[in-house]
């Protein structure tokens, strides 16, 4: 009576493994492989990621540098420019004292001063383009991001 007792235990154990512990693994197992598949493409793309911004670190770092060099030049070369201006000044012969104009034309004086007015007005209106394409210029360049 005990051994029917225990096969009939030992059938309906069988029975729950079969159809409910091992659907139940299976199903556990694929979950664990799939979440192993995703963090192992999250890690990989995380090494290209470090990767990547290492290289531009190091683009920045080099451009940082032919920029402070290029400053450095720029700077020297100023310097040099305002020394021999002033040397220049130092050496030139005093200006001849201003001759006497005759009186002008105020008609004709007002039709330059508009002339001069237009033309800085149309000076600015080119600015302005200007700058609103270097700003679609940078934009551009800041969107397709370092290459």
């Amino acid at each position: 009576l005990e051994k029917i007792k225990m096969t009939e235990t030992i059938k309906t154990i069988s029975e729950l493994l079969s159809k409910q512990c091992q659907p139940s693994l299976a199903m556990s197992t694929e979950a664990l492989a799939d979440w192993y598949k995703k963090a192992s493409t999250i890690y990989l793309q995380t090494e290209i990621l470090y990767k990547d911004l290492s290289s531009f670190e190091d683009d920045v770092s080099a451009f940082s540098l032919g920029l402070r060099h290029s400053q450095d030049r720029y700077l020297q070369l100023v310097r040099d420019l305002a020394a021999r201006v002033r040397e220049a000044r130092e050496e030139a012969v005093p200006p001849p004292a201003p001759t006497p104009q005759p009186p002008c034309d105020t008609r004709n004086m007002r039709k330059a001063v508009k002339s001069i007015l237009s033309t800085q007005d149309e000076v600015w209106g080119l600015l302005r383009e200007n700058s609103r394409l270097i700003e679609q210029f940078t934009s551009l360049a800041a969107a397709a991001g370092p290459r």
